[in-house]
């Protein structure tokens, strides 16, 4: 019943502001905006605070034709900085990647197929050597079949733009604006 009434209180919220391009719901009555979109020709950004102070920790570019999702990006320890990203292929989601270390850089992958986890691969440091270890995970009907590890003397950066690589459709997320 309570998602119910979200789900009316939002659509009430779209269609009373869609007039002047941009939405917002306040979900816990603190007068500040919990979730507001911003809108363009065609897409338009969700940005949700779910630990209600005030800025956004999860964006979500959707595309305005069809309502998918198309990338998303969220703060999950809070700190400000938008360290795990999800890319959608049709409303499905295709990859997860994490910067786990806060360097930066991606360095957990999860790839998707049909909804289910089919490869991870994971990079970190050897010691303190400038060396890398790269991690494989396959999997088969969601559980692990295969893993391998090989080190590396690639930059975790570079594991990064190669992963991006792999993903299909790479999309990047327009910039933060500031809110009004």
């Amino acid at each position: 019943m309570r998602a119910f009434l979200v789900c009316c209180a939002m659509a009430l919220s779209l269609s009373a502001r869609a007039d002047d391009h941009e939405s917002f719901l306040d979900l816990n009555g603190d007068g500040k905006d919990d979730i507001w979109y911003e809108y363009k020709q065609t897409s338009y950004t969700e940005f949700v605070d779910r630990n209600y102070d005030g800025k956004a920790d999860m964006r979500t570019l959707i595309d305005s034709t069809a309502h998918w999702p198309l990338l998303t990006f969220s703060d999950d320890d809070f700190d400000g900085v938008f360290e795990t990203r999800w890319d959608y292929q049709n409303s499905v989601v295709i990859a997860l990647t994490t910067d786990a270390n806060g360097d930066g850089c991606l360095d957990i992958v999860h790839f998707y197929q049909y909804g289910s986890v089919v490869r991870s691969e994971k990079i970190e440091r050897v010691d303190d050597k400038d060396e890398w270890m790269r991690s494989y995970v396959d999997y088969e009907y969601e559980f692990p079949s295969r893993t391998r590890t090989e080190v590396l003397s690639m930059d975790p950066c570079d594991f990064a733009a190669e992963i991006q690589r792999q993903i299909p459709t790479t999309r990047k997320m327009p910039p933060d604006r500031p809110r009004p």
